[in-house]
């Protein structure tokens, strides 16, 4: 119930501030979304804190360097990568840990900052195609729950996340299909059977998400991500499937 009435006041809020706001205010939401998300994720890695000074702001810098830069570049991650190296040279004389923490701080600016760039992307190219990011990743998992409650009997990844059922999976992929169908209806992004691929694919990417996110809650020994938002857990554990859809909706489009 609590995860009902928190999604019903955030997101009419989360759609006024989408709709009624210039461009640069997505950005501004974008950066708080990756400042938070990084601060879980190092937390829950077991970064030192030290270290989290050091990675936050270079995560922060490469997804603003996309927003202006306008495009999607890998140099970005490779010069926030090289910028960390530099800084625990420099910051920490001790050479202990250096390849666990440098490991850490990577992972985390490809995985946050890395991934929402294309959303940054996204954005650019036009606000409907956020609506077809978001629409079709929370349809997905929202059919996914309540499928999954009601007619789930056979476990999906157990090892990962004990609760996923196969059922649940079926329901995401009809989920995903869909919002992405309405969404063409009213946007004409692409052919119907594109509009089928396309939800598909989202509904994948955002299982897939949802399942990486799940994998380093296991290996941290953690259920949620953070207590950010009652009822739903940290801010990884909203963005998660988000996270691998965007990047799979940005290269689809380019080819359907």
């Amino acid at each position: 119930m609590k995860r009902i009435i928190t999604a019903a006041i955030l997101l009419p809020l989360l759609l006024l501030y989408l709709t009624k706001l210039p461009p640069v205010y997505f950005m501004c939401l974008l950066l708080l979304v990756c400042l938070m998300g990084l601060i879980e994720f190092y937390q829950m890695a077991g970064l030192r804190s030290r270290m989290q000074i050091v990675a936050i702001p270079i995560g922060l810098a490469l997804l603003m360097a996309a927003y202006f830069k306008k495009g999607i570049s890998k140099d970005l991650l490779l010069a926030g990568g090289a910028a960390f190296f530099v800084a625990r040279l420099f910051i920490s004389r001790q050479p202990k840990n250096a390849l666990k923490e440098s490991g850490i701080a990577l992972i985390g600016l490809i995985y946050i900052p890395g991934l929402l760039i294309y959303q940054v992307a996204l954005r650019g190219a036009g606000l409907e195609y956020l609506f077809l990011l978001y629409g079709a990743v929370w349809a997905s998992d929202s059919l996914a729950l309540y499928t999954g409650k009601w007619l789930g009997r056979h476990k999906l990844y157990p090892e990962i996340s004990p609760n996923k059922t196969v059922e649940g999976s079926l329901g995401s992929f009809a989920g995903g299909v869909l919002a992405t169908l309405i969404l063409n209806y009213f946007y004409g992004f692409v052919s119907l059977i594109d509009a089928i691929v396309l939800g598909l694919t989202l509904s994948a990417a955002g299982q897939t998400g949802d399942l990486i996110e799940s994998m380093f809650k296991r290996d941290a020994d953690v259920k949620d991500s953070g207590s950010l938002i009652p009822g739903h857990g940290g801010i990884l554990d909203k963005i998660d499937a988000s996270l691998l859809a965007g990047p799979a909706l940005f290269y689809l489009l380019k080819v359907l």
